[in-house]
């Protein structure tokens, strides 16, 4: 018979080899999850360690440890500007020179990587104006990878290279970059309107017209400001955060071009609005910024001559209000002078706002401007035949604020007696909104350089 015939087992092994090849098809996609895994461990540790390094720099900063903030940079020159804003307390360039940093942990929003061992993280802070409210802004932080877990923050990015934009108005000329382009289209003929506005009432010669240019590299940004201030008790006009002028003209002002002006940062390096408000504020905060160096040009201010200041100080408070700019809606909106803040007018013509910086100085300048204003609008409302062009006109050049009145006037006033009517006007207006604190100091005996003083009215 012939033999039993031979057969395969061939199902069982086909089916290994077929399992066995669904394994290793699938190994590249298991390795590829698997490193997508660490990876994503790793950017969420990156993430942790970046924002804890920016609320770590920001406390810091605002207890004004300025030294050890200098050691959290990659960059020595970036690292002194920021230890020189740490040391007054700032985590971070103000957007707004009348802003003031709310206190508030800041908020890591994105993080990209945009090369290698380089992290950008935006950052969002809020700042508070002087009545009170917050406006957020969005700024972009670099951070570069030193050793496993350490990481340095990086100077701003140098803006990308493109055709600047070129902005025309009746008062401006604007040079800016693309990149800002959301915030100019609006922003630039509001405050053109102002400048126009100012010029009406202030006489400036046809051909005036303020050159500005905003400035996307940090190299060429101004020093921190001079001035800061302590928390607001009442709101004030922005002017008041601008004397001495932050970014002052290097020409006088009556030239056609844009090729030097006025320079200002790029909303992108201080601080991008995070909405509507917040790019309201900016626009403020320009618009009195060029106010100022608009009348200090008609003034006839110069770096080594500022007498008179405050005064001009006060008229563009009253330019600020009147263009809706300020964070008073209007002159029925000012706070009533009260005692703690009177100054007499005599005694203010040689302050010029150049001393150190600390609270006490800024809230004394303050006090200061507002008594200045208040002088000022009286003048004006009793004296319906004087100008603000003729008080703008060369007060740097008056030796005393009786010499500034001869010029404005056309004669000689009787100072005592208009400094003397405007106390007792200003002070009757302070009682009426504060009865209780009058009484208090009402027949108080206080002696003052020497100088025995009986509290009256107030």
């Amino acid at each position: 018979s012939a033999p039993p015939v031979q057969r395969r087992r061939v199902g069982r092994a086909s089916g290994w080899r077929r399992r066995w090849g669904s394994w290793l098809r699938m190994l590249p996609g298991l390795a590829a999850l698997g490193f997508g895994v660490v990876a994503y461990r790793g950017w969420l540790q990156a993430r942790s360690q970046i924002e804890a390094l920016v609320q770590y720099e920001d406390k810091l900063s605002l207890a004004g440890d300025s030294e050890v903030v200098r050691g959290l940079h990659a960059s020595s020159s970036y690292a002194a500007m920021r230890a020189s804003e740490a040391h007054l307390g700032l985590p971070a360039a103000l957007p707004a020179p009348d802003l003031l940093p709310s206190g508030d942990p800041p908020r890591l929003l994105r993080l990209t990587a945009p090369e290698k061992n380089v992290l950008v993280a935006t950052v969002r802070r809020t700042f508070r104006d002087s009545t009170g409210q917050e406006f957020a802004f969005e700024i972009a932080q670099r951070y570069q990878s030193v050793a496993r877990g350490r990481w340095l923050r990086m100077p701003p990015a140098p803006p990308a290279p493109a055709s600047p934009r070129v902005w025309q108005g009746r008062r401006l000329a604007v040079v800016y970059s693309a990149a800002d382009e959301a915030w100019a289209k609006d922003a630039l003929p509001r405050i053109d309107t102002a400048l126009k506005t100012a010029c009406q009432t202030w006489d400036c010669p046809d051909d005036l017209r303020i050159p500005l240019i905003f400035s996307g590299r940090w190299e060429e940004l101004p020093p921190p400001p001079a001035l800061l201030r302590a928390p607001p008790d009442e709101p004030y006009p922005i002017a008041f955060d601008l004397a001495p002028p932050m970014y002052p003209a290097p020409a006088p002002l009556r030239f056609r071009t844009v090729a030097a002006g006025i320079v200002l940062p790029s909303p992108h390096l201080t601080g991008w609005p995070s909405d509507s408000a917040a790019g309201e504020v900016l626009t403020r905060a320009v618009a009195a910024r060029l106010l100022t160096a608009l009348a200090s040009d008609l003034a006839g201010f110069t770096s080594n001559r500022q007498l008179g200041r405050v005064f001009v100080t006060a008229l563009v408070a009253r330019a600020e209000i009147r263009s809706g700019l300020s964070p008073i809606a209007g002159p029925e909106e000012l706070p009533p002078l009260s005692p703690a803040a009177y100054y007499p007018p005599d005694t203010l013509w040689s302050v010029s706002g150049l001393f150190p910086a600390n609270e006490k100085n800024s809230a004394r300048f303050i006090q200061q401007g507002r008594s200045a204003l208040s002088f000022v609008n009286y003048l004006l409302e009793t004296h319906p035949d004087v100008s603000e062009a003729a008080l703008l006109r060369n007060p740097g050049r008056a030796p005393s604020l009786a010499r500034w009145l001869l010029d404005a006037l056309g004669g000689l006033p009787n100072l005592s007696g208009l400094i003397a009517e405007w106390e007792e006007a200003a002070l009757a207006a302070f009682d009426a909104r504060h009865p209780a604190a009058t009484a208090a100091f009402n027949g108080l005996l206080s002696v003052c350089q020497g100088m025995p003083y009986l509290q009256k009215g107030g």
